[in-house]
């Protein structure tokens, strides 16, 4: 899960594959929120804020995203601003899972731009502050935990993405996933 290839991601954009099988769990007798669950078909799925994305290893829901020019003492560099992504992520399997800061990624602008793409501020280098996931870490099982992933993006976006890409231990690519919102 570690590290995968932008040129996969390229491959499954530039391919146009909209296919994404979509589940609402609630009950019609009261009123508790639909929760929108979304497992991949054909190699991908796609969904939007607050969807539960259901991977091989665990669910994630971005809760939400917003734009700032500063993160606890952290700055972005000129041009740039900081993206800020809730995100919760359960581990499904029965066993403890490693999860890193660059398995998920943000995307902004046109598809065919390759170079459109970050890690979050830990994948540079910088130390966790606040509520940033970290490095690494490891999800136990059932395991939910919440957190931020902070990136830096130009400032003159506001629609972006994050992506997940199963990868398995022998390095073997899964499905695709990807989560759309607008940053406040």
């Amino acid at each position: 899960m570690k590290k995968w290839l932008l040129g996969a991601l390229s491959l499954f954009l530039t391919a146009g594959m909209t296919a994404c099988t979509n589940k609402t769990a609630s009950s019609e007798e009261d009123d508790t929120p639909k929760i929108n669950i979304v497992t991949a078909e054909d190699g991908y799925a796609s969904g939007y804020a607050t969807d539960v994305m259901r991977t091989a290893f665990f669910d994630f829901t971005v809760n939400s995203g917003y734009l700032t020019t500063s993160y606890d003492e952290y700055t972005p560099e000129e041009g740039n601003v900081f993206l800020v992504v809730d995100i919760t992520i359960t581990n499904t399997l029965n066993q403890s899972i490693p999860m890193f800061d660059t398995d998920f990624q943000a995307q902004w602008g046109e598809d065919e731009d390759p170079d459109a793409f970050t890690y979050s501020l830990t994948a540079y280098g910088q130390e966790p502050k606040g509520e940033m996931l970290p490095e690494e870490y490891e999800l136990a099982i059932n395991e939910t935990r919440t957190g931020k992933l902070v990136y830096q993006v130009p400032a003159n976006y506001h629609d972006f993405s994050v992506s997940y890409m199963e990868v398995y231990d022998n390095q073997d690519s899964g499905d695709l996933f990807f989560v759309y919102f607008t940053a406040q």
